[in-house]
């Protein structure tokens, strides 16, 4: 029985047209006479991948595929330099690749740039592009990721050699592992030397299982390789150009792991984090993850009831009886129940970030018991903080830490209360916001 996998592709760009089966292919077909225009699947299932090597160049292959005299033709050719696709048969359509009827019918034929006698010319670029080739064309119709129905053309009992040199300890690898991202969230903004713990999610798309420890551990490493990460964290790290290796053993089709944690740099910037997996038996595989960060200064600010960036809804008085206020006075309203009275300070930040908030309230015995600060996380929605008034007076007390961005930057206080106080007064003096972290 067949499984189907779970596709990942990373895009080869500049090489796509929409009239190619393979989203990463050019279209440039064979001549006519040269294949057999067919409807698979329904004619004939497509059970196999068969290689081949041109024994000649990319160029050559494809005009002697358009060529009426040569009777022969594949549905993909592979370019050795760069691992170019371009597709000339349709997949539904035979290819006259194999020289045997049962795979000219159920094989798609694919040729790569390659000489017997100058193996060099398989490329790990090659390999790589015909190994997602191959992944997408199993996903697609089913066919199993192994040494059965992924075979090379003289296994179809025609030819004596083909693929010649080709490296199946190398190809097979590259054809059962794979990966696509995950869902990620990082710090937009961090102060110099501020610390932060991440975790970057990448789904196994492969069939095989990755591990976190021993000789062949998925790792994730920086991109491109060897760069030295300037948010490296010793005694955390396995080094400066490798931050972890996947935190537990996945098996395909579910997200691995990898826990971090991120130094922000002393000089201040815009910095873009990129991460890719690598396997010692593979080499570096799936997406490269980009995380931009900017390391800035902290800043605070305080939004006093008499800023500009304050606004009130409903019906409010003003005072300034207490003496533990911030600034000249306060606002003041009585606390009841389906109240439309309303407070917002809007706190104007500059950047996405974490920050810390903070609500400053006079001390007074009338003050309500139950007070209601709303801010909203850009990731995680709102975060909801109710204080008794009437204790904590005249200081800054936390609200939380939220992850703001620039326009939804508010706090909202409401004033929903119990029947027995309505004879309090929520009080709504100053917000504070200070961060990013």
């Amino acid at each position: 029985m067949k499984s189907l996998m779970v596709l990942g592709l990373s895009c080869l760009s500049g090489l796509a047209t929409a009239q190619a089966d393979y989203g990463f292919a050019i279209w440039n077909p064979a001549y006519s006479g040269n294949f057999t225009t067919s409807n698979r699947e329904a004619t004939y299932p497509i059970n196999y991948v068969v290689i081949h090597i041109m024994e000649g160049s990319y160029a050559g292959s494809i005009s002697w595929f358009q060529n009426p005299s040569s009777n022969v033709s594949a549905h993909y050719c592979l370019k050795s330099s760069t691992g170019e696709v371009t597709q000339m048969v349709r997949e539904k359509d035979l290819a006259w690749h194999a020289g045997v009827t049962l795979f000219n019918q159920q094989a798609v034929g694919i040729e790569h740039e390659a000489t017997t006698a100058n193996p060099a010319l398989l490329t790990t670029t090659m390999y790589w592009s015909s190994a997602r080739l191959t992944r997408y064309l199993c996903t697609k119709y089913s066919i199993p990721r192994n040494r059965t129905y992924i075979i090379g053309h003289k296994e179809t009992g025609r030819a004596t050699s083909c693929p010649g040199p080709w490296d199946w300890n190398v190809y097979m690898p590259y054809v059962l592992i794979d990966a696509t991202a995950g869902t990620n969230a990082w710090p937009g903004t961090l102060t110099p030397g501020q610390t932060y713990d991440v975790t970057v999610r990448m789904n196994n798309t492969g069939v095989d299982t990755w591990l976190g420890t021993g000789t062949d551990a998925v790792n994730l490493e920086t991109s491109p390789a060897g760069r030295v990460s300037p948010f490296f964290t010793s005694g955390n790290w396995i080094n400066n150009t490798k931050p972890a290796a996947v935190f537990a053993s996945t098996v395909p089709a579910t997200p691995g792991e990898f826990r971090f944690r991120l130094t922000a740099p002393s000089t201040p910037g815009n910095y873009t984090e990129s991460f890719q997996l690598n396997r010692a038996s593979v080499g570096r595989y799936g997406p490269i993850i980009n995380l931009p960060i900017t390391v800035g200064n902290s800043f605070e600010r305080v939004i006093d009831n008499t800023d500009t960036a304050f606004s009130v809804t409903g019906t409010w008085s003003t005072s300034s009886a207490a003496a533990d206020r911030v600034g000249t006075n306060y606002r003041y309203a009585l606390q009841k129940n389906k109240t439309t009275n309303s407070a917002q300070w809007n706190l104007n930040v500059t950047s996405e970030g974490m920050y810390d908030l903070f609500a400053w309230w006079p001390t007074g015995s009338s003050n309500a018991p139950a007070v209601t600060y709303t801010v909203t996380d850009v990731m995680q929605g709102s975060v909801v903080r109710t204080f008794n008034q009437q204790i904590n007076g005249g200081q800054w007390n936390l609200i939380g830490r939220a992850r703001l961005a620039p326009g939804t930057d508010k706090v909202n206080m409401s004033l929903f209360g119990r029947d027995a106080d309505f004879t309090k007064l929520a009080v709504a003096d100053a917000v504070k916001v200070v961060g990013p972290y």
